[in-house]
């Protein structure tokens, strides 16, 4: 008789952003092209003034923010 192997669980591949903080994200890329001698905190100063938040989310959203930055730099 063969055994056959494990088979291993897939792990969901869902965005973990919400909507809006997948549109803020670009906006950090749109914002990187327009003043291109500002910082990444200077940049998150303008598009989020009031901080990434404390949500589940808020360090997906940062790292996708930082990525898009870098993108546009």
């Amino acid at each position: 008789m063969i055994e056959s192997a494990p088979m291993k669980k897939k792990r969901a591949t869902r965005d973990p952003l919400t909507l809006e903080q997948s549109e803020l994200a670009v906006c950090f890329y749109d914002a990187g092209n327009d003043h291109p001698s500002e910082t990444f905190a200077q940049i998150a100063k303008r598009v989020v003034p009031r901080g990434f938040g404390k949500s589940k989310t808020s360090v997906a959203f940062k790292k996708e923010a930082r990525k898009m930055f870098m993108l546009a730099g």
